[in-house]
């Protein structure tokens, strides 16, 4: 049959960056952002972005949907790229998490 299968393929250290990316990225930053303002970083907080969205009256469906959905797309664009040479995996990578740190950044001071 024509089945969509990867079973034989191993993915790769930066093909599971790139799955994980959304929670990589917000984890990272959320991190960076509370070593700058000089907050205890072994203290429980609420300042991750999915956690900010939802103090500002996001609903948690809705948040939920977004990160399944941005998350989704990147198996997607990882099943496009199995096969790519090393070069194509770091340069989705960094573009992927580009455009995250982006979003990231743009939302710094929703639900603060």
């Amino acid at each position: 049959g024509s089945e969509m299968c990867i079973r034989d393929r191993t993915l790769s250290y930066l093909d599971v960056a790139i799955i994980h990316s959304v929670f990589i990225v917000d984890a990272t930053l959320t991190l960076l952002y509370r070593l700058k303002n000089g907050d205890n970083v072994t203290q429980a907080h609420a300042t991750h972005l999915y956690q900010r969205w939802i103090k500002s009256g996001r609903s948690h469906i809705r948040i939920s949907s977004i990160y399944a959905l941005i998350t989704a797309l990147c198996c997607l664009l990882v099943w496009l790229i199995l096969d790519s040479e090393v070069m194509m995996e770091f340069m989705l990578l960094a573009m992927v998490y580009l455009i995250l740190m982006s979003v990231f950044m743009k939302s710094l001071n929703t639900g603060r």
